[in-house]
């Protein structure tokens, strides 16, 4: 293997995992906002 086609394959993969880590950090805040909301609802009828 050519050392520019490792090259490549690395920061292929390494973007591929920022990418994801992008995606579920996305969820996450998310999930987090939904809950926030909920929370706030349940705190406002009591």
């Amino acid at each position: 293997m050519s050392l520019k086609r490792h090259l490549g394959q690395k920061l292929l993969v390494e973007g591929l995992a920022t990418e994801k880590i992008t995606i579920i950090k996305t969820i996450e805040s998310k999930i987090a906002v939904v809950f926030l909301f909920r929370a706030r609802d349940i705190l406002s009828n009591s």
